[in-house]
């Protein structure tokens, strides 16, 4: 059941002020929303074997009508005071993203 809580998690992160929750949605596609629960901006970089994803996916920030060029290895994301950023991540280019997690 791809609605069941087992398929969300957290991705660990023990120096960082940055909480990952990662829900894997099926069909080769995955989201991952970052929230920096502190009082400073970050930047930040994450492999997608951090994040357990198989390499090479296609990247989309969900908000942003920008298709990107290529598939990637890694995210980074710039974050201010708590602020927080809903990306898909997916093993194929998509035509739209999706209306719900």
């Amino acid at each position: 059941d791809l609605n069941s809580p087992d398929r969300v998690r957290h991705v660990e992160s023990y120096d960082d002020n940055v909480f990952v929750l990662l829900r894997e949605m099926g069909e080769g596609l995955s989201a991952a929303l970052f929230f920096n629960t502190g009082d400073d901006p970050v930047q930040r970089s994450y492999t997608l074997q951090a994040l357990g994803l198989p390499p090479a996916q296609w990247i989309y920030e969900w908000g942003l009508e920008i298709q990107p060029e290529a598939p990637a290895d890694e995210v980074s994301l710039l974050l201010a005071a708590h602020d927080a950023r809903l990306l898909f991540l997916a093993n194929r280019r998509l035509a739209e993203l999706p209306p719900s997690l």
